[in-house]
């Protein structure tokens, strides 16, 4: 296990070693692949045995696609998962909790305008969308404090 391994993910979900760009796109892959959020909030890297805690500026989960109808999003590791809770935050990105996985996922720039035009021409067909006060980390639940989360908030 290795508290200081070099690695970070950056708020796009690029990998970094030691501040430089990751740019071999199948090591990048393959880290994506091994992103987790443990229970108790800590994000790990698992490639085979090794384990390394990367340093994560926001979220370790991206969004590369959505279906608002079915109200699933393609992540950047290729899983599927359905939406639970949507949330727009003060740095202007959506930010979904997703059933089945832990913490927040950010959505990437094709998702983000999937989303935003689907609110805009369908009204959301129900998906309540709240503000947050603050940018959630890796390990953030879904806030239900009405100081931290305002708006519309309709039951996804």
């Amino acid at each position: 296990m290795r508290r200081e391994s070099g690695v970070a993910v950056t708020r796009d979900g690029a990998f970094t070693y030691r501040g430089r760009p990751i740019e071999n796109t199948r090591v990048a892959e393959l880290f994506m692949r091994g992103l987790d959020v443990r229970a108790d909030g800590q994000v790990t890297l698992t490639v085979g045995r090794f384990v390394a805690y990367p340093e994560v500026e926001t979220v370790a989960r991206f969004v590369r696609w959505i279906h608002p109808a079915t109200r699933l999003v393609t992540l950047m590791d290729a899983r599927e998962a359905r939406i639970a809770h949507v949330a727009y935050g003060p740095d202007d990105r959506f930010y979904v909790w997703l059933t089945d996985l832990r913490g927040p996922a950010v959505l990437l720039r094709e998702a983000h305008q999937v989303l935003a035009g689907w609110l805009g021409d369908q009204e959301g067909d129900g998906l309540g969308v709240g503000s947050l006060a603050a940018i959630p980390r890796a390990d953030s639940s879904f806030p239900t404090d009405d100081a931290v989360l305002g708006g519309d908030r309709a039951k996804a």
